[in-house]
C-alpha cells in the first residue's frame, strides 16, 4: 500500500498497528468498518485522505504510540 492508488484514497487499513492505536485511545469498535470510519474522520479533520492517513500512522507507529502514551 507504499504506492498511491486513487482506488485506496479513502481507506486505511485496519490491521494489527492500527489496533495498537485504538487501544491506546482506549477505544473499542464492533465492525472493522466502523474503526475504518472513525480513522477516516479524524483524517478528514486534518485534512488529509485516509491512504496519507495510513502511511503517516504506518511510517510514524512509535511516535504515535509515544504521543497517545502520554
Amino acid at each position: 500500500m507504499d504506492v498511491y492508488h486513487p482506488e485506496f484514497r479513502q481507506s486505511i487499513a485496519i490491521d494489527s498497528r492500527i489496533q495498537s492505536i485504538t487501544k491506546i485511545l482506549g477505544l473499542t469498535f464492533s465492525t472493522y468498518e466502523g474503526e475504518e470510519r472513525f480513522y477516516l474522520e479524524a483524517a478528514e479533520q486534518a485534512g488529509l485522505n485516509g491512504w496519507e492517513l495510513d502511511r503517516l500512522m504506518f511510517n510514524a507507529l512509535d511516535r504515535f504510540k509515544v504521543l497517545l502514551s502520554q
